[in-house]
């Protein structure tokens, strides 16, 4: 029976190429588990297609407690649990958190090295492109990039299109400037 209490998010390592087999294994034992995928979107008839590729070839992520852990490597794929200084590596629930929701709202995905930090918290930012001027249809673009330091990779979604009403702010009516004098001297 599960310890729901003392389950932490950590990293197992896979046979490469069997993250999905593995995956159906954990879905099977009841072992939450969370495997991030790019989801390119390819253009092919007018019609949006996309492959499925595991984003880090030989890793999954598993919630489980540490007496848990110790039986994962039992389980078809797995070949070991990462450490770090003699413990399994375990990610905050606010990360993973993070990780899930940036892989399940955005589709087209590529990643980057970054410099891994295990203290370092995931950040996630918006890079808004002001393109109206060549785009009639009121829409503008963003990039919006996932920092994850713990494992060392930054996730990146490029060319979201989004319409400008959402960013738009409303105009704020500034006082007149004799009134601001006035209250400044009082």
């Amino acid at each position: 029976m599960n310890n729901f209490t003392n389950n932490q998010w950590h990293i197992i390592y896979v046979r490469e190429k069997w993250e999905k087999k593995t995956a159906v294994y954990l879905q099977k034992k009841g072992i939450e588990f969370f495997c991030p995928v790019l989801k390119p979107e390819r253009n092919v008839h007018h019609v949006k297609s996309g492959t499925n590729e595991t984003v880090l070839a030989g890793y999954i992520f598993v919630k489980l407690n540490t007496d848990e852990l110790k039986n994962i490597k039992s389980t078809p794929g797995v070949l070991n649990i990462i450490y770090w200084l003699d413990k399994p590596v375990s990610i905050r629930n606010e990360d993973m958190n993070a990780l899930q929701k940036f892989f399940n709202s955005h589709s087209v995905l590529k990643t980057e090295n970054i410099k891994v930090n295990f203290e370092a918290h995931t950040t996630v930012t918006n890079i808004l492109r002001d393109n109206r001027s060549t785009n009639s249809d009121k829409l503008v673009s963003y990039t919006s990039i996932l920092k994850f330091p713990a494992i060392g990779y930054a996730f990146i979604a490029e060319d979201i299109k989004v319409d400008i009403k959402m960013y738009s702010q409303p105009e704020i009516k500034k006082p007149a400037p004799t009134k601001i004098l006035a209250e400044i001297n009082r």
